[in-house]
């Protein structure tokens, strides 16, 4: 049955590579962090997969993790773990989605000037024959929407606030007034490894959940919450947006506790 909407499937923060990274089936290697990476692919491309056909799919950033920061940190090769998790979602469709990919933190992406997700993004392409724009932000109309896709979500902004919204939108408004942008309707970010959803009459904002699970930098510095999962967009032909999320509580990430 025909659907009057188009779905966009948007995945974040990957950290392809990491011992608390997403990696696909078949390349889960024994060791730490394993039962957290077993735990996620097993029902992540369950979920992916119940919500086909995709008309678009954005990677918005970081899909690699970088050199990291402390040893033993990293389980296999960044690039063909994030390549063949882009296979995966990219490649099972008969009709296959529009697909872009948001430039990452450079500390995440480059390894001695080499940008490593770049050229898993291009590894993809040329794999499944699917064509995967990479730039730095992007601006998609789908049924007369404009989202405005970047990974990062600005210098000085509180994430859990709705002002992020109105800065948005008023740095949008100034460059379309000097013809650089056109309006946006749905601006999304990631980055902060949290979800929020926000919006006013014209516009919706929206910070995308991670895929990646703690690490030993978050464990020793910050007082927060992750998010663990994805979202979809399902935009109708009369232009109405919807926002949903997959919100995951991975078990493998649960701190365990010392008793007396």
């Amino acid at each position: 049955m025909p659907r009057n909407f188009k779905r966009v499937l948007v995945l974040s923060d990957l950290h392809a590579g990491h011992v608390n990274g997403i990696a696909p089936q078949g390349w889960n290697v024994s060791g730490r962090g394993a039962d957290y990476r077993a735990e996620m692919i097993a029902v992540l491309m369950i979920d992916i997969d119940n919500l086909r056909p995709f008309d678009a799919v954005i990677f918005n950033g970081d899909l690699t993790d970088g050199p990291g920061k402390d040893p033993g940190e990293h389980v296999s090769d960044q690039v063909l773990i994030a390549m063949q998790f882009m296979v995966d979602v990219i490649g099972k469709q008969k009709r296959p989605p529009a697909c872009f990919a948001t430039a990452g933190t450079p500390f995440h992406t480059t390894v001695k000037g080499i940008n490593l997700e770049h050229l898993a993004v291009q590894h993809a392409a040329a794999q499944t024959g699917v064509p995967v724009l990479y730039k730095n932000q992007h601006m998609i109309n789908i049924n007369g929407r404009t989202i405005h896709c970047r990974h990062h979500i600005g210098n000085g902004q509180l994430i859990n606030m709705p002002p992020s919204l109105p800065r948005q939108k008023l740095t949008n408004m100034l460059l379309a007034e000097r013809g650089m942008q056109p309006i946006a309707n749905v601006f999304i970010r990631s980055h902060v490894h949290r979800f929020l959803h926000c919006a006013d009459a014209t516009a919706n904002f929206i910070i995308t959940p991670a895929l990646q699970g703690s690490t030993d930098y978050g464990a020793l510095r910050c007082d927060s919450v992750i998010d663990v999962g994805f979202l979809w967009l399902d935009i109708f032909d009369d232009g109405e947006v919807l926002c949903r999320k997959q919100l995951y509580r991975p078990k493998a990430l649960a701190m365990e506790v010392s008793a007396l």
